[in-house]
């Protein structure tokens, strides 16, 4: 039988819950939304899972805000971070220079036998937002220039 949106919910809350996860749960319109916070190597990350049906979207907003002369720097940083990472996404919203990493994955028509695809996925948003997070707040904040930032990320 395939999932429904408070299945899936609820096998993602069971896989946080076994994994000694703290995290809260919201409920925007027709969204289930789980909140938690994860340490990485160096910055603390805010991240969020959303339920809408069968599709499940994790988010992370990076700790850095782009504007004036970085605001070129920011779109161009996300385009070649973007470039390396096989699963998700940067989101760049130029008019409030922030960047967001996603990941989003469609459940429609499937059978999750246990809640370990959520832990990997929320792994995918971990390492992926640990990885940039650190690069992107120091090139926001004038302490990276792009050339410096590129050599980090081909590191």
């Amino acid at each position: 039988m395939a999932e429904t949106q408070q299945t899936l919910f609820e096998k993602c809350c069971a896989c946080l819950d076994d994994g000694g996860v703290k995290y809260s749960v919201d409920r925007i319109e027709d969204s289930d939304i789980i909140n938690f916070t994860a340490s990485g190597d160096d910055l603390q990350m805010n991240c969020t899972i959303r339920f809408i049906g069968g599709v499940v979207s994790l988010y992370s907003l990076i700790p850095a805000r782009f504007s004036g002369e970085k605001l070129v720097d920011g779109i161009m940083a996300v385009n070649e971070i973007n470039r390396k990472l096989v699963f998700g996404s940067l989101d760049f919203d130029s008019k409030e220079g922030i960047v967001i990493y996603r990941v989003t994955n469609c459940f429609n028509d499937c059978t999750v036998e246990t809640g370990g695809i959520f832990m990997e996925l929320i792994r995918i948003l971990l390492r992926s937002v640990d990885d940039y997070n650190d690069k992107l707040f120091m090139l926001s904040k004038g302490m990276l220039n792009f050339s410096e930032f590129m050599e980090e990320i081909n590191k």
